[in-house]
């Protein structure tokens, strides 16, 4: 399964709109996680960012509260390769977005930690600081 989870999530995702079970839609949410995260770690960064954003699509509206950690785990994916691709106001609004809606300080200063990497990578000195 999860050598072929990339493929498996591309399809699933073409029909996204069609699924409307909330215990489905967030049990596949996780899978796009997963997904996501396999072609992150092989540099795929479009491919990655397309299944964080499925993921985050079905996600329900109330996701912060009720899927904290999943929902949390999507968007930092989201802004980490939207910023690789080099869509780095995106992936600024995003930043900002989930600092805001972090409910502990050290989720937060993860946050600005991978901000700060991000930066530090891309030669932004100041930005970084």
């Amino acid at each position: 399964f999860n050598d072929k989870i990339l493929n498996i999530m591309d399809h699933i995702n073409r029909g996204i709109d069609l699924i409307t079970d909330p215990q489905e839609r967030l049990k596949l949410a996780g899978y796009n996680l997963v997904a996501g995260r396999k072609a992150k770690a092989s540099a795929a960064y479009d491919t990655s960012a397309n299944c964080f954003k499925a993921g985050i699509k079905l996600l329900p509206s109330n996701a912060w509260d009720t899927s904290y950690d999943l929902c949390f785990d999507l968007y930092v994916e989201h802004a980490q390769c939207e910023f690789l691709i080099g869509n780095t106001t995106q992936a600024e609004e995003l930043f900002e977005m989930i600092i805001r809606r972090t409910k502990n300080e050290l989720d937060k200063a993860d946050v600005y930690g991978l901000q700060m990497l991000l930066y530090t990578g891309k030669g932004k000195y100041s930005k970084a600081v």
